[in-house]
């Protein structure tokens, strides 16, 4: 794929998280919805966030629910972090603000759980949904 010279030239960083914290934003959990935050003033500059992907893809849309799908079936890492990104709508509530901040601190990658016959890799989260909610263009 024409991204992979990309990948490759990328450094090889660490995940990191900052002063940020994740917090409920306008009615609080009623409105159900989550905003990142910063725990303290920070200076113009001042790293706050190194995170890396769930997964590569050429596009948007239906190639990256593919390769969402495929990281999925390994990585509970990516299982985890996508559930993180769910607003809780396909599966009834979202995860509290300190479950995501918890979830989305630096973790290193761990075999996935082996599914139940039938269950999509994804579990009951719906990836359309999450992307409309956290995919910009």
């Amino acid at each position: 794929a024409a991204w992979k010279p990309w990948l490759a030239a990328m450094p090889q960083v660490a995940e990191f998280v900052g002063p940020l914290e994740v917090r409920w934003m306008g009615d609080g959990p009623a409105s159900g919805e989550r905003g990142l935050y910063t725990s303290r003033p920070v200076k113009a500059g001042e790293l706050l966030l190194v995170a890396l992907p769930i997964a590569h893809a050429s596009a948007n849309g239906e190639p990256l629910i593919r390769a969402l799908r495929r990281a999925c079936l390994t990585s509970g890492r990516a299982r985890q972090r996508l559930s993180c990104l769910a607003d809780g709508g396909s599966r009834g509530q979202a995860l509290s603000p300190a479950e995501v901040t918890e979830a989305l601190g630096p973790i290193p990658d761990f075999p996935a759980e082996p599914l139940p016959e039938g269950e999509a890799p994804e579990g009951n989260n719906s990836l359309e949904e999450i992307l409309n909610h956290n995919v910009f263009v």
